[in-house]
């Protein structure tokens, strides 16, 4: 069995907890160490577990907290060859690094992790499908397209983490600078709400039980809206089969247990 818990997940902050046993790991690390650890002890959740950090890209809201909190722990950082050699050059590194090439498979623990590339606008962004104790567990935020190498990863997952981050109408009326409104729109942007509904049915199978709706745009989105565009098509074609919850940017208690 896995548990996953979002510690928050937004354009402020992500990271995911996942564990298996003892054994955990965190996906991104994007709030300050202290903001972190406080949100684990929130959480009854003892960062002593975590074997490393798993980096999805460089950008701030993923990586803000993960060279300090690598370092207290004494854990290392998995990121791609292209991250770490941006990071190398315009930030700072941390002490414990394992570079993989976007498309390895590599394991942590009793973790077994396949990374696969995303379209973002970062330096070599990565998606991953995590797998402990026959669980699947995909992953895929921050990308501007669903491209078929996305769906062949995520398919067939007991558990799907993909954002819904914008709902289009409310960005297009927002007071965002034009170049940011296309840079979103763009194939190195973000998913929307319907660019979301249209990708799930393709990703959703018989061991498909639990979806996460992340990196929700607090400015240009709404959870309402979010039902109403991509919760409520799942409800139509899966019944109560398919759980869905929308992540908060804020430290709220959203904590799943996957597989048997």
């Amino acid at each position: 069995m896995l548990k996953a818990l979002s510690l928050g997940s937004g354009s402020k902050g992500n990271c995911l907890l996942i564990s298996a046993g003892d054994e955990a790991i965190a996906v991104d690390a994007g709030f300050s160490c202290r903001e972190l650890f406080h949100r684990m002890e929130n959480h009854h959740f003892d960062p002593a577990r975590l074997r490393a950090i798993v980096l999805t890209h460089e950008h701030n809201d993923h990586y803000c907290g993960c060279r300090v909190m690598a370092k207290k722990l004494g854990i290392p950082v998995y990121m791609s060859c292209g991250t770490y050699d941006f990071i190398s050059k315009n930030m700072q590194l941390p002490e414990k690094v394992v570079v993989f090439h976007t498309g390895d498979s590599f394991e942590i623990g009793s973790f077994k992790i396949d990374s696969f590339p995303i379209s973002h606008d970062a330096a070599d962004p990565a998606g991953f499908v995590v797998n402990s104790a026959n669980v699947r567990f995909g992953i895929a935020t921050d990308l501007g397209i669903f491209t078929g190498d996305v769906e062949k990863m995520l398919c067939g997952c007991n558990a799907i983490m993909l954002e819904s981050n914008y709902d289009r109408q409310m960005l297009e009326q927002s007071d965002r600078r034009l170049e940011l409104k296309r840079r979103i729109f763009s194939r190195i942007g973000h998913l929307g709400n319907l660019d979301t509904a249209a990708a799930l049915p393709r990703i959703i199978s018989e061991e498909t039980r639990f979806v996460m709706l992340a990196h929700v745009s607090g400015e240009c989105n709404d959870a309402g809206i979010i039902r109403q565009d991509v919760e409520s098509i799942l409800r139509q074609k899966y019944g109560e089969r398919v759980i869905c919850d929308i992540l908060s940017q804020n430290d709220e208690n959203i904590c799943r247990e996957i597989g048997d």
